[in-house]
């Protein structure tokens, strides 16, 4: 038998044999366990569910962020991005710019 098939058939036991299994012994747990054995697992997803929204939040709150400043007229990236247009300065000048202004930020 060579390795190929090997990892097959390890992979399709672990998918068909012992991911059902194990998922109906966590079943039985949360069906006849008493509360007090499981009553641990309400903090547990109370902590998950708290650890989510923030995760949420800071997300939006630097999306938001980011897209303030990326909708600025008047922030200091665009001033330079028209001055290379209308041909006042060059592109290493511009480039020059720009990571000064990523370094201050």
């Amino acid at each position: 038998m060579s390795l190929k098939s090997f990892v097959w058939v390890g992979s399709i036991s672990v998918i068909f044999l012992f991911l059902p299994s194990l998922a109906g012994k966590v079943w039985e747990f949360f069906a006849y366990a008493p509360w007090s054995v499981k009553g641990w697992l309400i903090y547990l997803l109370m902590a998950l569910v708290m650890i989510r929204i923030a995760r949420a939040r800071w997300k939006r709150r630097t999306l938001r962020k980011q897209q303030e400043l990326a909708d600025a007229p008047v922030s200091l990236l665009n001033i330079a991005k028209e001055r290379l247009a209308r041909g006042e300065i060059n592109i290493d000048e511009f480039k020059a710019i720009k990571e000064e202004l990523k370094a201050g930020i």
